[in-house]
């Protein structure tokens, strides 16, 4: 009558009762890897050592079947990788680039993000260096305030004209490849910290202009000085930029705002809204 399997540790305990002393001792290396997961201070030398004292031990001195042989092996080999995984904590940092690759894509979750950022980039880009005389902008409107602000001292025009002439160059290349996306002549397959890159970039951009608007107020408060009253036509012009870059600036802070609590990160700009030239 066929013996009853025994399970896989009781038949190693049995063996160990009646093996010799040098096979004891392999065999108690052998149960030390089965039962010691615990011991995740063990070098990985010596655990190294242990699985391949303990595949010998199984090999040559354990008495059972090759399947039971072979299963103490498999069993053996991925307790030991476990163990070296932890020492070299692959398994952590194999959790942080998996969350990394989810957060680097979950932009593609929300396209209407995407269409938003090309939407209101290009009003904004518009509205400070579009010469088109179908909306109020910067380079109109602003370029007539200062010509008349400047008319007896045109330091403060050339000062204010070579800070928009700068900004426009920064951010040229940035406004035709977005441009080029928006009317599909270019594909963006976007990364999450692409975009998020790009929105602080137009962000940015923003802040630089408080200072440059700093120097039409100048010009107006020395024109105010003078004691003469600015223009009528030019308050208007100013007036309907002012209007024009204010809600464009607003929309952009509502956009940056949802975007930074939908996926958690930080484009919010400290550009501030364009004042009166009366102010």
């Amino acid at each position: 009558m066929p013996q009853p399997l025994l399970p896989y540790s009781e038949k190693l305990r049995c063996f160990l009762q009646d093996s010799s002393e040098t096979e004891k001792r392999l065999t108690g290396i052998l149960l030390g890897m089965s039962y010691g997961s615990e011991r995740g201070s063990t070098l990985i030398g010596e655990v190294i050592v242990g699985i391949v004292t303990a595949v010998v031990a199984i090999a040559l001195f354990l008495d059972v079947a090759i399947e039971w042989k072979a299963l103490a092996i498999a069993v053996l080999a991925v307790e030991g990788a476990a163990m070296i995984a932890i020492q070299l904590g692959l398994g952590r940092k194999l959790r942080d680039r998996v969350a990394a690759w989810r957060r680097s894509r979950s932009i593609q979750k929300h396209p209407e993000f995407i269409v938003q950022l090309y939407m209101l980039e290009r009003r904004i880009f518009e509205t400070l260096y579009d010469r088109s005389s179908s909306h109020p902008s910067l380079r109109l409107q602003g370029a007539d305030a200062m010509a008349v602000l400047c008319a007896d001292d045109n330091r403060l025009s050339v000062e204010f004209q070579d800070k928009v002439d700068i900004l426009n160059g920064s951010i040229h290349r940035l406004h035709s490849n977005l441009e080029q996306a928006r009317q599909g002549h270019r594909r963006i397959k976007w990364t999450t910290l692409e975009f998020v890159e790009t929105m602080r970039e137009v962000s940015a951009h923003l802040a630089l202009w408080n200072q440059a608007f700093t120097t039409v107020y100048r010009a107006a408060k020395a024109k105010a000085a003078d004691g003469k009253p600015l223009p009528q036509n030019v308050v208007e012009g100013w007036e309907a930029f002012r209007t024009e870059y204010n809600l464009a600036l607003h929309q952009w802070k509502a956009f940056t705002q949802t975007f930074d609590q939908t996926l958690g990160f930080g484009t919010s700009t400290s550009a501030a809204m364009v004042l009166p030239l009366a102010a």
